[in-house]
């Protein structure tokens, strides 16, 4: 029969309904006499009747809670191999609830503000920054299940390959996007799991991401029928829809047995895998003894307010804390981030007085001459007599810049004194710099600071060497930023990692502890050791295998003795005054991540931006 044949036997049936049945005839009755292709013709071309928006509401919830759970300050990683589980359910069903994205941006939202509100800690003026990053985080959920319905119904990828694919391409997203923002991945909640963790230097952290996104999907599998029934998220059978049965494109698609075998199988091969290569990584693995390093932890909350500590007070409790670790030998100590409570003004040599004064009228041209500061590095490296890296402000003056302020970690050494300083490079939006202010007026009052505001950025790594050892620094968050530690270690090729961090603006909360766990998998990565000098802590020495090891000497700032490091809150001993000794184990292993990069993350990504071109590609309806 062809098409025109259809639709004339189409009008002659509607002309004969009513003879048949009068003007009350019953439609359901009279579609029922009409040839089957009929029915089918009319079905299609009919929306079908979306379900309520409650199963979005309840899976998105339970996702929020889930993977909030998965992170300090509960930190139950288990969680995580369940926190996507409910996604499934919306990524699965045929039609999309009513109001399914808003609803689950909504409670994302709900769940991020929540695992963020460490960020307003600092000043009641961090608070737009706050939601902000919070409103820009929660789209990521909802975007990952847009991304796997297009997989799905377009490209007929199963969700448990789509999945985990798509959301490693998000997470590199997030890695880069907006200069990028490293925090809560899915694979950082497995820390623990050292044994797994170590896929990381062969795909970075985002290996570990893939493995429990792929176990929250397989685990979708086995959702009962009658859980998407009670959540309403199918829509209701009509006897107008054509095959409306188990097979209908309107009701669930069933999965076979089979199909569940397969997807268990290829779970459990990958996780044996990764505990395979994890076991083989770390056996082998024999650490040199390295250099010895002294971590001096103050405990100053800052805030933008008035300090509550005078500048020369602080410094004079950091000088004690320093001669503390003096007669443990350590041939590197190390203070936080901005630490120095003056600035290092430093000028090129060619610039005259009159030039400088010229470029910073603000500030006397005789500053950028004196060497006081310079001279107070020597003393201090000299007086320990060990190297020394210390955070610090630096106002730099040349003649093709003018004058500029970098974030700063000043190396220097006994009798030579200052000999180089790394500027952070990657630096916080908002809160260092204000991107596009050039092109949008007034951005900067969405920061906390007014005016003249902003941090230059460095020009690059650094390596700095002592007693045979060389050390590259990482400033503040740049230790949560997989391809820019990755990128040093290829550059530079350190034997250790040493960061600054100053984590006093978001005192006694989760920030702290999740600061350290996104720096742990830097270690796996690029298999070098990373050390970690943090005013109010967490500071710690971690081994190439992402193993946080307790120090060989701990000494209490509030006692000034040595005592034992006690497993306090979280397992760490925060927000107190404290030295630090321990001997950094060398590496000698290599890594394919550093060789190879995000190769991985970046074709999950070129997966996803996929989908999201074929989404825009006309075909025959579909509702994603």
């Amino acid at each position: 029969m062809s098409p025109a044949d259809v639709m004339e036997e189409s009008r002659d049936t509607s002309n004969l309904t009513p003879a048949a049945g009068g003007a009350n005839a019953n439609p359901a009755a009279s579609q029922g006499r009409l040839d089957p292709a009929v029915r089918t013709i009319i079905a299609s071309a009919r929306k079908p009747e979306r379900p309520p928006s409650l199963g979005a509401w309840v899976c998105g919830l339970v996702c929020g809670v889930l993977f909030w759970a998965s992170f300090y300050p509960l930190a139950i990683g288990p969680l995580a191999w369940f926190a996507f589980t409910p996604l499934v359910m919306l990524i699965r069903i045929p039609v999309p609830t009513r109001w399914m994205y808003s609803a689950l941006y909504l409670t994302t939202l709900a769940a991020t503000l929540v695992q963020l509100q460490w960020m307003r800690l600092g000043d009641v003026t961090m608070y737009p920054a706050w939601i902000a990053l919070s409103l820009y985080v929660a789209v990521y959920v909802p975007l990952t299940v847009f991304l796997c319905r297009v997989a799905r119904t377009r490209l007929k990828v199963p969700a448990v390959i789509a999945l985990p694919v798509v959301w490693v391409g998000t997470e590199w997203l997030q890695a880069h996007a907006f200069t990028g923002f490293s925090w809560y991945y899915l694979g950082h909640s497995q820390w623990q799991w050292t044994t797994l963790i170590q896929i990381s230097d062969l795909v970075g952290g985002y290996g570990v991401s893939y493995v429990v996104a792929t176990g929250a999907a397989v685990l979708g599998l086995f959702l009962p029928r009658r859980l998407y029934q009670s959540l309403r998220l199918e829509p209701p059978k009509r006897s107008d829809w054509p095959n409306n049965s188990e097979g209908s494109s309107t009701s669930l698609p069933p999965v076979s047995l089979s199909h569940r075998g397969m997807a268990t199988a290829w779970l459990i091969c990958l996780v044996a895998a990764a505990c395979l290569y994890g076991t083989l990584r770390r056996d082998p693995a024999v650490f040199s003894p390295g250099p010895r390093v002294a971590l001096i932890q103050g405990n100053f909350p800052t805030s933008l307010g008035p300090p509550t500590v005078a500048a020369g007070d602080r410094f004079r409790t950091y000088h004690q804390l320093t001669g503390l670790s003096v007669p443990y030998q350590p041939d590197l100590i190390v203070w936080p981030e901005s630490v120095m409570p003056w600035p290092l003004l430093e000028a090129e040599e060619n610039l005259s007085l009159a030039a400088i004064t010229g470029i910073v009228p603000n500030i006397k041209a005789e500053a950028f001459r004196s060497g006081e500061m310079k001279e107070m590095f020597e003393n201090l490296a000299t007086q320990a007599g060990a190297a020394m890296m210390i955070g610090v402000l630096t106002g730099d003056v040349t003649a093709r810049h003018g004058y500029r302020t970098f974030n700063s970690a000043a190396f220097s050494r006994p009798e030579l004194g200052l000999v180089g300083r790394y500027d952070k490079v990657h630096r916080v939006p908002f809160g260092e710099f204000v991107p596009m202010r050039q092109w949008i007026p007034g951005l900067e009052q969405l920061t906390p600071y007014r005016g003249q505001f902003g941090l230059a950025k460095g020009e690059g790594p650094a390596k700095f060497e002592y007693e045979g050892h060389n050390f590259t620094p990482l400033i503040c968050f740049e230790d949560t930023v997989p391809h820019l530690a990755n990128e040093y270690v290829r550059r530079e090729n350190p034997d250790v990692l040493v960061n600054l961090t100053n984590d006093g603006w978001f005192n006694e909360s989760s920030e702290q502890e999740q600061h350290l766990i996104s720096a742990l998998f830097r270690t796996v990565e690029t298999r070098t050791p990373l050390v970690r000098a943090v005013n109010t802590g967490i500071s710690a020495v971690i081994d190439g295998d992402g193993v946080i090891l307790e120090p060989k000497v701990f000494i209490d700032g509030e006692t000034l003795k040595r005592t034992e490091y006690r497993t306090a809150y979280g397992g760490f001993e925060k927000d107190r005054h404290a030295v630090l000794v321990s001997d950094v184990p060398l590496d000698s292993r290599t890594s394919l991540y550093v060789r190879g990069g995000d190769w991985f993350a970046m074709s999950c990504a070129v997966f996803a931006s996929f989908c999201l071109f074929v989404r825009f590609v006309p075909t025959r309806s579909v509702a994603i």
